[in-house]
């Protein structure tokens, strides 16, 4: 009887225990949504955030008056994965392992990593949501580079 009252606290004791090995915590963040490191201002804060004072068509956008548009069926093919979970202190981020993917058209992007912002970046029609998720997915090509990279260096 006592081991069977037991068993499930050691279970998910251990459970715990691995998922606490597989997270980071990254507090320190310099940017936010407020007024004085809000969107309007990303570009100034650091030199590596100079795309967000020129870029074009990044978060966060407000989606206003959507025209549909004709685009081949999404295939998706995502496998199980051990998952990497990093909190820098404005959003949660969850690495994936290789080999899960989409594909449109004749083009396939492998999942690289979802993560989570609170509220959501995005407004559709001026409105906020409270939360939102983004899947990263990069091109065969974004793969490849970083595979020849990483293999010169």
């Amino acid at each position: 009887m006592l081991k069977a009252r037991f068993t499930p606290i050691l279970v998910c004791s251990f459970i715990l225990m691995l998922s606490s090995a597989a997270q980071e915590n990254h507090p320190e963040h310099t940017w936010d949504y407020s007024d004085a490191h809000g969107p309007n201002h990303w570009g100034d804060l650091t030199p590596e955030f100079a795309m967000c004072k020129n870029g074009h068509r990044q978060s966060p956008i407000d989606i206003r008056n959507p025209q549909r548009a004709s685009i081949p069926p999404i295939r998706i093919d995502y496998k199980r994965s051990p998952l990497h979970i990093i909190d820098n202190g404005h959003t949660v981020m969850i690495n994936y392992g290789t080999g899960s993917f989409i594909v449109v058209g004749n083009k396939k992007y492998q999942l690289q990593q979802f993560h989570f912002h609170r509220p959501s970046e995005e407004k559709i029609n001026g409105k906020n949501f409270d939360m939102a998720v983004h899947l990263v997915h990069v091109d065969d090509f974004l793969v490849l580079s970083r595979h020849h990279r990483a293999a010169k260096t």
